[in-house]
């Protein structure tokens, strides 16, 4: 489970309490439970934490889902060369969740008394997808050299979410996993989210999408689509996105062109959009009602609150374009295959939430945000180095290179908070890469020494700065497969340069003098910050504790959050199958 090294996120979370535990605790030969009244057991005086086997053996999350899709499809050839179709489709899956912790646990501070004495949560939750389909499909010869095919069609589709749950505390009988062995019961749970809601959002769409070719060598091909969605107000509900592309085969106008070398040459240009809708309830307010609050005076009362939400009535659907210029072409008998486009796409009106002051009485609105453009390069090859009747193998390479930027935000703002906190997120910055991570740092002199206060200690600055950049440089992936008698091994290596990464894990590790990179350190012996003093800028001679410095020095007490910031490239073994 989630858990920062104090357990202050709530809940039982077997990391979090790891973070506190010495690495030479032999927690599997100790004992984790009291043998009678099933609590918790550690080797603390105070029994402050709680075991992580206790959690283990003790708390739960299942999830037991059931579904059901199908469609069925009506056809009715009008003429030879046009078609008409109709098609329903249902999804419907219903789920069962369930979070249980008996009692007995210890170290929630936010939440002590609720885990203590048990918890236990049931959600149950309904949702349903009905999609109806009318499109009419023609292909038809204009004449020996034109082909033309289309389709028309309306696309209606309605997504219905329900969802129940009960959440009670103070559990009677230990290891009775039922409401009724709890003495309160509530619609909501400890964070107070309500857990009885109903959500239903309808889209409507009319479009088509034609193409012409010419002798099997010059194609065109024209689409539109406009949607209209119950998530927006009336004025703002309704979007139009077209689409054009073109391409041209040379092998297939010119027969002789690069004979014995060049086996098939595409070029291909095109422009294209698309939309994005917000999800329902977010253009008006509403009021989360419980309906039995218990009030010591009044006995059972009915209570609104108004949500942490700001409505916005004048949200916008947010519009994407792209253009795109690519080459395909095959070489040496189908030996070698390369796919090359670059691209240029643009976001208006994204659909981004953005935090606000508490102070307005509000936590986050949804707005649109202004327009952000991303460019990059996309290239694949193919080579087939064997190729016989018994042996076939094949070798594939990808590279992927983005540069995101965020063009403009509204409202005159120059950055924008899209998601965490005011002191640590991400952020749009108008002129920057899209998803910038800012957080407070270590001061820097103008010549990017440390600075140190009187204390010993890094002086940390007092507003936020940009401190990672979590977009990679670029993406690349190697795949392989080699066929032998119907026998088929493959396997699929990922990599990700660059970028960076904020780790809360990591740098509570350090913090908590538990990574295996503290080891030769001896924590009693002094230690001495690098960089120079805040107060005249002479070299640091202050002696910390090696130990104090650890601690205090990384995220868990100095708030300088760059200390937390790692380079993410990696890579991964992302599949092998036979």
């Amino acid at each position: 489970g989630n858990g920062r090294g104090n357990n202050s996120d709530g809940g039982p979370s077997v990391f979090a309490n790891l973070y506190f535990t010495p690495r030479n605790l032999d927690l599997t030969d100790l004992p984790y439970q009291h043998p009678v009244t099933g609590a918790n057991v550690y080797y603390r005086n105070t029994n402050g934490i709680t075991n992580p086997r206790w959690i283990l053996n003790n708390s739960k999350q299942t999830s037991v889902t059931s579904r059901f899709f199908s469609n069925v499809n009506f056809n009715y050839q009008l003429t030879d060369w046009l078609k008409l179709t109709y098609r329903l489709g249902l999804d419907t899956f219903s789920e069962k969740q369930q979070n249980q912790t008996n009692k007995g646990s210890v170290g929630y501070p936010n939440d002590a008394t609720i885990f203590s004495s048990g918890l236990l949560r049931t959600v149950n939750s309904n949702n349903r997808i009905v999609d109806h389909s009318v499109i009419a499909s023609l292909q038809k010869k204009i004449s020996s050299d034109l082909e033309l095919n289309g389709i028309v069609g309306f696309n209606s589709r309605t997504d219905t979410y329900e969802q129940n749950g009960v959440e009670s505390s103070g559990q009677v009988v230990y290891g009775l996993m039922e409401h009724r062995n709890f003495s309160t019961s509530t619609s909501r749970d400890f964070r107070n989210n309500n857990l009885n809601f109903a959500s239903r959002r309808t889209w409507l769409g009319a479009y088509f999408d034609a193409g012409l070719g010419y002798k099997n060598y010059l194609y065109v091909n024209l689409t539109g689509r406009n949607d209209w969605t119950s998530t927006l107000e009336k004025e703002n509900n309704s979007l139009f996105y077209p689409g054009v592309s073109a391409s041209f085969i040379p092998t297939a106008a010119f027969p002789g062109f690069a004979a014995g070398v060049l086996d098939f040459l595409k070029v291909r240009v095109g422009y294209g959009t698309s939309a994005n809708f917000p999800d329902p309830y977010n253009t008006r307010g509403y009021l989360p009602i419980v309906a039995a609050y218990q009030n010591d005076a009044l006995g059972n009362v009915s209570t609104q609150e108004q949500s942490a939400t700001l409505a916005n009535k004048g949200l916008k659907p947010e519009l994407q374009t792209e253009i795109e210029f690519g080459l395909e072409t095959q070489i040496l008998d189908n030996r070698a295959k390369i796919d090359f486009s670059v691209y240029s796409r643009s976001a208006k009106d994204q659909i981004i939430a953005r935090s606000l002051d508490f102070s307005t009485g509000y936590q986050n609105t949804l707005i649109n945000a202004g327009e952000i453009s991303n460019k990059g390069v996309e290239a694949g090859i193919t080579v087939t180095p064997i190729r016989s009747n018994a042996v076939v193998w094949n070798i594939r390479g990808t590279y992927t290179r983005n540069r995101s930027l965020v063009v403009s935000l509204p409202d005159g703002s120059k950055e924008i908070n899209i998601s965490g906190y005011s002191n640590l997120g991400n952020y749009a910055i108008e002129g920057k890469p899209f998803n910038l991570i800012k957080g407070q740092a270590v001061k820097k002199n103008a010549d990017g020494q440390s600075l140190v206060d009187v204390a010993g200690n890094y002086a940390i600055t007092p507003d936020t700065q940009i401190i990672g950049d979590p977009n990679p440089g670029w993406l690349g992936s190697l795949m392989t497969d080699v066929t032998w008698k119907g026998i088929t091994l493959s396997a699929q290596l990922d990599y990700v340069h660059g970028g960076q990464i904020f780790s809360s894990t990591a740098g509570v590790l350090i913090g908590r003098g538990v990574a295996k990179d503290l080891e030769s350190f001896d924590p009693a012996l002094p230690l001495i910050l690098p960089g120079v003093k805040e107060a005249d800028g002479s070299v640091n001679d202050y002696p910390l504790t090696t130990a104090g410095v650890f601690y205090g020095q990384s995220i868990n007490g100095s708030n300088a959050q760059n200390s937390a910031i790692y380079d993410a490239t990696r890579v991964r073994l992302r599949e092998v199958s036979l």
